[in-house]
């Protein structure tokens, strides 16, 4: 992310791949990861602190877009199937 022209890294913990996709007014930032064991999962980072974002039962989360007021968009993979879901974050 860059700031204020600083340049700075956003990685979640643990993890072997972040790609962020979508910021709002407030810098609440969303993305993808991906883990240890190679399963993908969406995130938010939100100051300093990442959530996890995953749909029950599915095989892969991805985290695409974010509103002003923290709604969050993205896509997620069941039984070979890509389906789209909405997250109202408080």
């Amino acid at each position: 992310m860059l700031s204020k022209d600083v340049l700075t890294s956003i990685d979640f913990p643990n993890s072997i791949y972040t790609d962020t996709r979508a910021i709002n007014s407030r810098g609440d930032i969303v993305g993808t990861y991906q883990s240890t064991d190679g399963s993908f999962h969406g995130f938010l980072l939100k100051g300093a602190d990442f959530t996890s974002i995953d749909y029950p039962g599915a095989a892969a989360t991805y985290a695409q877009g974010i509103s002003p007021q923290g709604d969050i968009v993205g896509s997620f993979l069941s039984a070979g199937v890509f389906h789209g879901f909405s997250l109202r974050h408080p």
